[in-house]
């Protein structure tokens, strides 16, 4: 594959750089120090260098920035009441993440529009090839030394979880923060919208990212039956014909996929595909809690995510979270923030539909609103138009 001849490598370089340091979250050194806000703090610049202009966004995408705003300001409202009457922490507070999601995603993909993409969109798909090719190899080479996976987690901060024993040599191979959760599906769902044909690679990037998060098969679902040019029924066939070998073939063969996949295997044949979902479900999250119409419609001004760690009670599901902090009022915000978002990216409403699903999806299995791949790629995929005549 050649680079973009409208730019020269250097810039090409450049661009992936920017490109993958944002898309993947990586930090160096320590979790916090995001390669990525560089960009946004010369993305910030530059967006207020542009406001003069005439129209910088039409009335659509004014329309969506509104509403973000809207959102921050009510997220400031309910942070103030946690600040007074709560426990808090600084990555408690949902304006902080609507700020880190402005400066470390929407700033650096209008950064990469202005200089990278405005010249030519299909730049975005060349981006993006290089970066799964630099990350299938980052696998290969964690996946066969362990000891190279360790010094690489703690050189780019990727966080501790997958150098436990049961996890070093099972899962957490690429260069990510987001490795076992968002990156993966994200990967899938973009390699069968960009690269036609070429089924081997698929195939590779298919089996790679679901050993490394299970969630990633329902991209992989939705690739095979909406994504392709094949007929719908053909898909759906071949769907499950493979499911069915992988369910009914002999014990080797499932041995095998136990020793090579284990989290997917005791996710999908042990339990049923509802191991992690009887996880979320079992956690009394409303225990002892009264819910009276104030709390069911603007929540409990509190932040139960257990990575934040100053609730008692702690959940996993973006969903539980939201409502907690914000109530029902602030989860419609999310859910017409992200549907607009989508409509605004694609003009088929299949592929729409599909790119706000993937959002519901993430936002079930963790905390979605903030800095991430997902809201990075929306960013970019709204200023850059590359897909709106997707068909």
């Amino acid at each position: 594959m050649k680079l973009v001849r409208t730019h020269s490598h250097t810039s090409n370089l450049i661009a992936l750089f920017c490109f993958f340091v944002t898309f993947f979250r990586i930090s160096l050194f320590h979790e916090y120090i995001y390669l990525s806000f560089i960009l946004g703090l010369i993305g910030f610049i530059t967006f207020l260098t542009n406001l003069n202009k005439k129209i910088l966004f039409n009335k659509k995408e004014t329309s969506l920035l509104l509403l973000l705003v809207f959102m921050f300001i009510y997220t400031i409202v309910l942070d103030l009441y946690q600040i007074g009457e709560k426990e808090f922490k600084i990555n408690s507070l949902f304006s902080i993440r609507i700020i880190s999601m402005i400066f470390l995603s929407f700033l650096p993909a209008y950064l990469i529009y202005k200089f990278y993409l405005k010249s030519n969109h299909y730049l975005f798909d060349t981006l993006f090839k290089w970066s799964l090719y630099i990350q299938l190899v980052f696998f290969i080479i964690m996946f066969l030394s362990p000891d190279l996976k360790i010094a690489l987690y703690n050189t780019f901060a990727l966080g501790k979880v997958n150098l436990y024993d049961h996890n070093l040599t099972v899962r957490g191979f690429g260069l990510s923060s987001e490795i076992n959760f968002m990156t993966p599906s994200l990967l899938i769902y973009m390699t069968f919208i960009l690269i036609e044909k070429r089924i081997l690679l698929k195939l590779i990037v298919v089996i790679t990212q679901v050993i490394n998060s299970n969630m990633a098969i329902i991209s992989f679902i939705c690739a095979v039956l909406f994504l392709g040019r094949s007929k719908f029924i053909f898909k759906i066939f071949i769907f499950i014909l493979l499911s069915s070998i992988i369910m009914i073939f002999n014990d080797s063969l499932l041995e095998t996929l136990k020793n090579f996949m284990p989290r997917f295997y005791y996710e999908f044949i042990e339990s049923n595909g509802t191991r992690t979902a009887s996880i979320l479900m079992n956690t009394n999250i409303f225990e002892g809690r009264y819910i009276d119409i104030f709390t069911f419609l603007f929540g409990y001004q509190e932040n139960v995510a257990s990575n934040v760690g100053v609730a008692t009670i702690t959940h996993d599901s973006g969903w539980i979270i939201m409502f907690f902090y914000g109530g029902v009022v602030f989860i419609l915000l999310f859910l017409l923030f992200v549907f607009l978002l989508s409509i605004l990216i694609f003009e088929n409403k299949l592929y729409a539909l599909l790119w706000f699903n993937l959002a519901l999806i993430f936002n079930s299995k963790g905390m979605i609103l903030g800095m991430n791949g997902y809201f990075f790629l929306s960013f970019l995929f709204l200023f850059s138009k590359r897909f709106n005549k997707l068909k």
